[in-house]
């Protein structure tokens, strides 16, 4: 029979000193074989030559009559893993594994047996080197006997030719020695193993043959007679596969998840660290391509990319400056020119009359004995009297005055009020009653003022010659200059047409003021006439004349105001100049500050302050409620209400749009009068309204801080006559109507309604040649594109937080790549028994290596999938800081270009690292010296 392993004259040296010398020594194929010998004697050294392990020796060493040191790297990491078994000292065990993986790994690596074969054979062992019931237990937890055991059952797995057992019983006990020599023993029976140890009583009491080595020479050869045990180890039968041995990908991502397991701190730090690079650059990316789009889109709900925006050089200033009362001259060519429009004239004073005479300001009856006082006459009475044609609709008692004298009066009285007089005066309590007693007798009333800051007081007396029933107690006279004779003539006040300034705080703003017929239709007109671009036409609401109108929103006069002003704002007759000079010009949208307003240099327009739009007035009551007492909360919207403002536009607010001849409509007309309204599909379906119906509308005008109950608001409806195809929440009507509705409707101040800018439709494709053609044709204005501007000024904006992101990025990507360099390397140096393990196994360099980089490339994932999580919550923190800054809905739609790219970066550098680290580790001299 052939010896299945011989070694002849075998030298071995290290640095010029010989290890072994003329080593030769036949093995037979099965037994127990003890080589015996002092520490530096050369016994471990002629195990490495065994295994293939060390070949810088001189001599010859067989396997199966093959010349082991002409194997190639291939064949010899197939002998040592098909022929050999090893038994260590240390024990040489994985020790973040358990037992059971660790005496499978062998066989998992080489044989294409079932899994089944191959997980009973690895029971078998365990059962034989009794710890089956410690399989799943972690081999850094077991005894030196324990895993001692562990390493035997591994060397058998693969049926070996030979075991090599290099000092097995070093690290142990009596007890347990005896125990491992027993298996070993009872393995001798099939398979040669080769024992190297320096306990001389123990090996006699096992080996077959003992062979003696001293200073690498054999001393002395022994033949041992001991009994062999009965119990006999059953062969194992299993495929061999037919490729490359390798190490199964799913043993290397179950050890990588125990060797993370294991540094579970070390590696949440690196992993960290790793995710914050990253973080940079997707966030970069991010900001590039669907951030900087949706916040593009966002602002294009608003302000299409078709707008373009019209603005005086000089829109940084305010509106106006100067403001004078037109004329008697001026308001005589006025009248002249707009005969059908206009009636008559008069004079206002704009003046607080309720706190102008300070001390007293009343009216009373000053012909009887005692003085009588009249409630609610003043000395503003006398500035909102009423003209005689505005009472042509009463009875006066005892009759009509065919002419009147500046000091005659009518007095218009509440039933209220004339009980009372009549009961002063002991008549009857009717109008009847008071117009005889005026026809019968002299009825004067007295308005006496005072205010001692200014040592004036005066006291002016009126003729009674008519009384009329009359909500108010109010006066009404023939003159259209009553007021004016009395306050200037006879009380001798001064006065100025200057708005703005006053010599003395007793001066009156005087103002003069058209009588009007079709008072709407007249302030349209007068707004496209560019003859009277200087003029603004105000018409009479609360602000100017709060004894005619009592409250907030329509009044029933019919006075305009006029004023001659210095007008930085833009005049409606030059924007129809330069739409008519363009047909691509389709339509404007008038922008000011009270009504529908552009901020934020047109990044934003809509209502200027919230407005509601309901089907039911009760909910707008509540949304107006809620808003004065709770100014800065926000407002939860019931279902059958929407709100519209500059800051909500972007949210799916209410919008507006004059673009009439672009819609398409679904259902009835367009609107003709500010009674009349057309709504959108979308409001439509929302709201439940259809054609007919009214559409409830409120808004605060003026908010009161102080007293927020006070503040002014307007409540009211109008009616629905079209709905047109759309999609958003909008309201459609004129060109005009972002000021005549505001004018007219809610009664604000035609100065809060001038023109700061002009919102210019035109087809998408052509917006760039249109604002080069206006800029160069109409020098006095600016136009721009918003949505351009917007676009520009995010890119730039992004642009910074890009570059600092980058740095950042750049910074955290070097600290996280010599941070997994340094871990891939500190794992690689903790693990490297595994290494040398792996090497005496027959595990070839290049499946160590990528057993090692694969753990670089799942900490850089496990960075990764941090990084995924950070990124999201990135981009939905950033759109939501945006959308409150600027009141923009941002959706979270996320592109996956940024984790792809981010992905491919991580692999790349990862993979990279780990392969570097690992080769350069894996080839250094320090394995080698240590092997």
């Amino acid at each position: 029979m052939n010896n299945i392993l011989r070694i002849e004259n075998v030298n071995k040296s290290f640095s010029n000193q010989k290890v072994l010398k003329n080593v030769s020594i036949n093995f037979s194929n099965k037994g127990l074989i003890a080589i015996l010998g002092k520490s530096g004697s050369g016994k471990s050294t002629l195990l490495n030559l065994i295994a293939g392990v060390d070949n810088d020796y001189e001599g010859n060493i067989y396997f199966d009559n093959r010349l082991v040191k002409s194997f190639s790297s291939n064949e010899k990491e197939y002998y040592r893993l098909k022929n050999l078994g090893y038994v260590f000292q240390n024990f040489m065990l994985m020790d973040l594994e358990n037992v059971f993986n660790n005496v499978y790994f062998p066989l998992n690596v080489i044989s294409n047996t079932s899994i089944y074969e191959k997980k009973r054979r690895v029971k078998d062992l365990l059962n034989l080197v009794h710890l089956k019931h410690k399989s799943n237990q972690k081999i850094n937890t077991l005894s030196g006997g324990e895993k001692q055991r562990v390493a035997i059952a591994r060397s058998l797995v693969n049926n070996p030719d030979i075991i090599l057992c290099d000092e097995p019983t070093g690290a142990l006990d009596e007890k347990n020695s005896n125990e491992i020599m027993n298996i070993l023993k009872t393995i001798s029976q099939n398979t040669l193993v080769i024992v190297v140890s320096h306990d001389v009583s123990l090996v006699k009491q096992y080996a077959d043959k003992i062979i003696h080595i001293e200073n690498g020479e054999i001393t002395k050869i022994e033949e041992e007679n001991n009994l062999v045990s009965n119990n006999k180890l059953a062969l194992f039968s299993y495929k061999v596969s037919n490729k490359k041995p390798s190490i199964p990908l799913s043993f290397i991502f179950s050890h990588i998840k125990e060797i993370i397991s294991s540094k579970k701190i070390r590696t949440f730090i690196t992993t960290l660290v790793t995710s914050i690079g990253l973080l940079g650059v997707g966030a970069s990316m991010m900001l590039t391509s669907s951030i900087s789009k949706e916040i593009k889109n966002a602002f294009s709900s608003v302000v299409d990319a078709n707008k373009i925006v019209m603005k005086n050089k000089n829109s940084d200033k305010n509106l106006y400056g100067n403001v004078f009362s037109a004329s008697l001259n001026e308001i005589n060519q006025i009248r002249s020119k707009f005969p059908h429009y206009i009636n008559d004239y008069g004079v206002n004073y704009l003046n607080n009359f309720e706190t102008y005479f300070l001390d007293d300001n009343e009216f009373y009856i000053s012909s009887t004995q005692f003085k009588i006082p009249i409630s609610n006459l003043s000395a503003r009475s006398i500035n909102d009297y009423l003209h005689f044609e505005e009472i042509s609709n009463k009875t006066i008692y005892p009759s009509t005055p065919i002419i009147m004298e500046d000091e005659q009066i009518l007095l218009g009285l509440n039933t209220k009020t004339m009980f009372e007089i009549c009961f002063s005066l002991s008549i009857s309590r009717t109008f009847e009653a008071l117009g005889q007693y005026i026809l019968s007798k002299n009825l004067t009333i007295s308005l006496y003022v005072r205010n001692s800051n200014w040592q004036y007081e005066d006291e002016q007396i009126f003729n009674v010659v008519g009384v009329f029933d009359n909500a108010d107690n109010v006066i009404a006279h023939k003159s259209n200059v009553f007021n004016e004779i009395t306050f200037e003539d006879h009380m001798r006040l001064p006065t100025t047409d200057n708005m703005l300034v006053r010599q003395y705080p007793w001066t009156l703003s005087k103002v003069y003021y058209v009588k009007t017929k079709n008072t709407e239709e007249f302030l349209d007109s007068i707004l496209l006439d560019k003859n009277f671009n200087e003029y603004v036409f105000d018409r009479a609401n609360h602000e100017n004349y709060k004894g005619i109108c009592k409250g907030v929103g329509e009044c029933n006069s019919n006075r305009v105001l006029i004023y001659h002003i210095e007008k930085e704002s833009i005049n409606i007759s030059s924007v129809e100049e330069i739409i008519s000079s363009n047909n691509k010009l389709e339509s404007y949208l008038i922008c000011n500050d009270k009504g529908y307003s552009l901020y934020s240099n047109s990044l934003t327009m809509g209502f200027s302050d919230n407005f509601y739009i309901s089907d039911n007035k009760e909910t707008i009551d509540d949304l107006i409620n809620f808003e004065l007492k709770n100014k800065n909360k926000t407002i939860k919207m019931p279902d059958n209400a929407i709100v519209g403002s500059a800051l909500k536009s972007a949210l799916g607010g209410l919008t507006f749009s004059s673009n009439l001849k672009g819609a398409i409509l679904k259902k009835g007309n367009i609107p003709k009068n500010i009674n009349e309204i057309a709504i959108s599909s979308n409001v439509a379906d929302k709201l439940l309204l259809t054609v007919g119906d009214k559409l409830n509308f409120g808004t605060i005008i003026n908010y009161n801080e102080s007293s927020p109950i006070d503040s002014d608001y307007y409540i009211g409806d109008i009616k629905i006559v079209g709905i047109i195809k759309d999609k958003s929440p909008t309201l459609y009507h004129n060109k005009l109507w972002t000021i005549s509705f505001f004018r007219d409707k809610l009664g604000i101040s035609m100065f809060s309604l001038l023109p700061r800018s002009v919102l210019i439709s035109t087809d998408k494709d052509n917006v760039n040649n249109a604002i080069n053609y206006l800029n160069k044709n109409f020098r006095e204005f600016s136009f721009s594109s918003p949505s351009k501007e917007i676009g520009e000024s995010i890119d730039e904006t992004l642009d910074y937080v890009i570059f600092i992101l980058l740095i950042f990025s750049l910074f955290s990507l070097v600290i996280s790549i010599l941070l997994i360099i340094n871990v891939t390397y500190l794992t690689i140096s903790e693990n490297s028994k595994d290494i040398l393990l792996f090497r005496y196994l027959g595990i070839s360099d290049f499946n160590i290596i990528k057993m090692f980089t694969f753990t670089s490339i799942i900490m850089g994932l496990l960075g990764y999938l941090i990084m995924v999580f950070e990124l999201i919550m990135f981009s939905f923190v950033f759109k939501l800081v945006l959308s409150k800054i600027f009141y923009s809905s941002l959706s979270l739609s996320i592109s996956l270009t940024p984790f792809l790219v981010t992905f491919l970066i991580v692999l790349t550098l990862s993979s990279l690292i780990g392969l570097f680290v690992s080769v350069f580790f894996v080839k250094s001299k320090k394995i080698k010296a240590y092997l």
